[in-house]
């Protein structure tokens, strides 16, 4: 059995024995590190990219699934390792980083004893960082920037487009795969592929404001309840 796959095997085990509680999963992983430093960076990024985070049902999930106890870390150290973790992770995506500088820096942002002090604030910055949802990396490029006068430009001239888009996303069809291949037919049959990146633009734009609405109303509802 090689060493990535032994690695694997130990961290499922960790994630396994500790899956009601990920900041204790992440406690636990900590101290598996600390027991093999010569290999922890490379299970820090095995826990990283291959480890799943544990799935419940709709109603199962521990009731202390997502919490990190005050007792452990306080809530604005807490607070101030997810603002680093997510504005380090932000960072190096933007700089396009190639996907080994990009865990080295990670690694070396863990080891720093300066800004990540302790074993339980290490356990933190894990945590965090594995909730990420940019986490695994993928080094895909930056993509094709528009200024917003050529953007707003072509905006105008999809305007039949934009109608018939937000009929589509209203409508509920049976399927989604309905729902996408029109959509994937009105941008088809668009004249370049400056109008399909502002078409798909509007489509992704609409599809972040139902999600930010759906979270608006969820804090709103446990906040009343």
């Amino acid at each position: 059995m090689d060493k990535t796959h032994t690695c694997k095997t130990e961290l499922e085990a960790i994630r396994d024995q500790h899956s009601h509680n990920l900041y204790e999963i992440c406690e636990a992983v900590i101290e598996y590190f600390d027991q093999d430093t010569s290999n922890a960076q490379e299970a820090f990024r095995c826990f990283l990219t291959q480890i799943e985070i544990p799935l419940y049902d709709t109603g199962e999930i521990p009731q202390d699934f997502l919490s990190i106890s005050e007792e452990k870390v306080d809530r604005q150290t807490c607070k101030r390792l997810r603002e680093m973790e997510k504005a380090l992770v932000q960072e190096l995506i933007f700089q396009d980083a190639e996907e080994n500088y990009f865990y080295d820096e990670l690694w070396r942002r863990l080891s720093d004893t300066l800004l990540v002090s302790s074993s339980a604030q290490k356990a933190a910055f894990l945590n965090w960082l594995w909730l990420d949802p940019c986490i695994p990396y993928y080094q895909l490029g930056l993509g094709i920037t528009m200024d917003e006068e050529m953007y707003s430009d072509i905006v105008e001239q999809l305007y039949p487009q934009r109608r018939k888009l937000v009929f589509v996303l209203n409508v509920g069809y049976p399927q989604r795969t309905q729902k996408v291949s029109i959509l994937m037919k009105l941008a088809d049959e668009l004249s370049d592929d400056k109008q399909r990146i502002v078409f798909w633009s509007l489509v992704l734009g609409r599809l972040e404001n139902q999600v930010q609405r759906l979270r608006t109303q969820k804090k709103r509802e446990r906040s009343d309840g």
